[in-house]
């Protein structure tokens, strides 16, 4: 692992060699019906816990750790509930309650664990029997982090078992899963007329048939996505990279109901009218700051999710929204030039170009005419700065001759539209002229910049999808 980060992304990374053996934790197990352990858990708290410790309860289900965390509550325990189904501000500010001490005891699924580092946890009480071994190891871990004695308490049922097994079978797929699947992307492919599609997880979902996968379960785009990927590597298809889509926008109006109005009174047809209105409502609805993915749209307002961006275009064109800007973004990650990496030495590039472009012409804010700037010189002494080694190749003009123009391409609109620079090329020269009447933000210390859109939280349209090439292998699904 440690040459795979030093040849990909060139980060050497430190080695700390421990076993799993913690001598501070004692186990045991305790036989317990169902109908008891709600009394059993309170009772394990109150004689387990002083008044600065805490303690864990881990959960095999949500339902199970809503009830668990309310009996303990109602039995004067500052208590709260964590698991993956409530919203993440939820969780957030239930995992910060703990950690602070405002919550004494926490009642959670195995999503609560990883990351949580609470020096006090003298009691971990397992209420149902882990999924695996190695579940049980993570959730006993959270006990004792500051190396002093601490209690691991696992209350078996016999039925626990049967949930187990329960939950396990229904995160399997089956082979009618797969089949459903492929047989739908055949069916874009065939309706497109193209060997190449661009299908996002739930849209594949909603457009199969067969496949026992319920398109509203949290899920429901992990078993997809792994379905995908096991397709690929038996050879049915081929994945390319993601394509990613984005319509950032604002609010162009204060109600729901201004926004009925806009669209009542357009041109449209009763059908159409019923679809504009469902979209605008579920924006009004979105609550998110990531924004709504076509996905969600789908399933909150009922619309195939190729009529999505249409809709939403429209909605501009009526000033229901304002459409600032459209982006295509392509990340990379774990590879060599990952996106991270590049972004970091970028930002310190641009830095570095201004600081040095301001020292060769300190005055070029107050002079109208143009400042001569020599490419070929600036990479010798950027590759200086930045000591870079030369025959790594790592900084031409070409790269520097992109950033200057990004400086120089207008932001914002209509009057307020500007830019940092205004450039003229000569060959491998170019004449940079500074904006009298525009602000430059320079990049912080960290090498960041910031860039500020007129977009408001909430109501971004995104498609998350993954572009996707067929391949025939009779055997699996039959024709028709």
């Amino acid at each position: 692992m440690c040459d795979h980060f030093q040849e990909s992304l060139q980060i050497k990374l430190r080695t700390f060699l421990g076993g799993h053996e913690r001598t501070n934790l004692s186990y045991a197990v305790v036989h317990t019906s169902g109908g008891e352990k709600p009394q059993r858990i309170v009772e394990l708290l109150r004689d387990g816990l002083r008044d600065q410790d805490a303690a864990v309860v881990f959960c095999a289900t949500r339902k199970s750790a809503e009830t668990i965390a309310q009996i303990v509550l109602q039995h004067g325990i500052r208590s709260g509930c964590y698991h993956g189904g409530l919203k993440a501000e939820v969780r957030k500010e239930t995992q910060r309650q703990f950690l602070d001490g405002e919550l004494q005891v926490i009642a959670a699924t195995n999503a609560f664990g990883m990351g949580v580092d609470k020096p006090n946890v003298r009691l971990v009480i397992h209420a149902e029997i882990p999924g695996s071994l190695e579940n049980y190891l993570q959730e006993a871990g959270r006990a004792g982090r500051d190396g002093e004695e601490a209690r691991c308490v696992l209350l078996f049922d016999p039925q626990d078992v049967e949930t187990q097994f329960r939950l396990s079978s229904t995160s399997q797929l089956s082979q009618r899963d797969f089949m459903g699947l492929l047989r739908g992307l055949r069916d874009q492919a065939k309706k497109l007329g193209k060997d190449e599609i661009v299908v996002s997880a739930k849209e594949l979902l909603a457009r199969s048939s067969g496949t026992n996968i319920d398109v509203d379960a949290p899920d429901a785009s992990t078993k997809v996505t792994t379905a995908i990927a096991w397709l690929e590597r038996h050879g049915f298809l081929k994945r390319d990279e993601n394509a990613t889509r984005v319509f950032p926008a604002s609010l162009r109006v204060a109600s729901l109901q201004e926004a009925k109005d806009r669209i009542s009174k357009a041109d449209l047809s009763a059908n159409n009218q019923q679809k504009f209105l469902a979209v605008a409502t579920a924006l009004f609805r979105s609550e998110t700051p990531e924004g709504l993915s076509t996905d969600e749209l789908m399933l909150d307002a009922g619309i195939r999710p190729d009529e999505c961006f249409r809709i939403v275009h429209q909605l501009a064109k009526l000033g229901i929204l304002v459409n600032d800007l459209g982006l295509t973004v392509r990340l990379m990650r774990g590879v060599r030039g990952a996106s991270a990496p590049r972004l970091e030495f970028l930002c310190t590039m641009e830095k570095e170009l201004l600081e040095l472009m301001a020292e060769h012409a300190p005055d070029a804010d107050q002079d109208e005419a143009h400042q001569h700037l020599n490419l070929r010189a600036v990479c010798t002494e950027l590759r200086s700065r930045l000591k870079l080694d030369d025959e790594k190749a790592q900084l031409d003009p070409t790269q520097v001759r992109a950033c200057l123009r990004s400086m120089a391409d207008g932001f914002g609109s209509g009057n307020d539209k500007r830019s940092m620079i205004q450039l003229q090329s000569l060959g491998d020269d170019i004449r940079p002229q500074a904006r009298t009447q525009s602000t430059i933000h320079m990049p912080d210390d960290r090498g960041t910049t910031q860039v500020w859109c007129p977009i408001g939280p909430g109501i971004l349209s995104s498609r998350r999808a993954v572009r996707v090439v067929l391949a025939v292998k009779p055997g699996l699904v039959s024709r028709g």
